[in-house]
């Protein structure tokens, strides 16, 4: 996964940055979507926020520990600040929530593309990723490891 550093708009500057936002898109994987933040909240990397984009999904999935729970739940049942939900009207795809998360809830310094079925492995890599891009400003972006969940088992 890559993480890059946002350029902050006129409009956005007076915003108080985050350290860092993982951003989804999300349709019909709730599932997932649940272990991604799990594993994500779990690693308290500091000034990280996921910001999830529900593409207007209107599907409830069994959750594990929650049971029967749609995108929206799953994200409230953190009870947890740094889980941003963000609800589209229709399902618009993730390079238009892109451009919606640029314009109007841009407020991190860097931010990582992520999907629902990743599955953070460890904090180290993510500090030191965080770490590279404040110590050198001519670099964009860098890149550490994360794995995908592809099936349910």
């Amino acid at each position: 996964m890559a993480l890059s550093r946002v350029r902050v708009g006129v409009g956005l500057a007076a915003r108080p940055l985050r350290k860092l936002d993982f951003l989804t898109a999300c349709f019909k994987r709730p599932r997932y979507l649940h272990h991604f933040l799990r594993t994500g909240l779990s690693l308290y990397i500091e000034g990280a926020h996921f910001v999830v984009f529900d593409e207007a999904s209107d599907a409830s999935e069994d959750v594990p520990g929650l049971g029967l729970a749609s995108t929206e739940e799953v994200c409230r049942s953190f009870g947890d600040l740094r889980v941003i939900y963000v609800r589209n009207p229709t399902n618009i795809g993730f390079a238009k929530s892109l451009a919606r998360y640029h314009q109007d809830f841009c407020a991190a310094e860097y931010v990582a593309l992520s999907n629902p079925k990743d599955e953070f492995i460890s904090r180290a890599p993510i500090s030191s990723a965080i770490a590279k891009l404040d110590a050198d400003p001519t670099l964009s972006f860098v890149v550490f490891p994360i794995r995908q969940v592809d099936r349910k088992s």
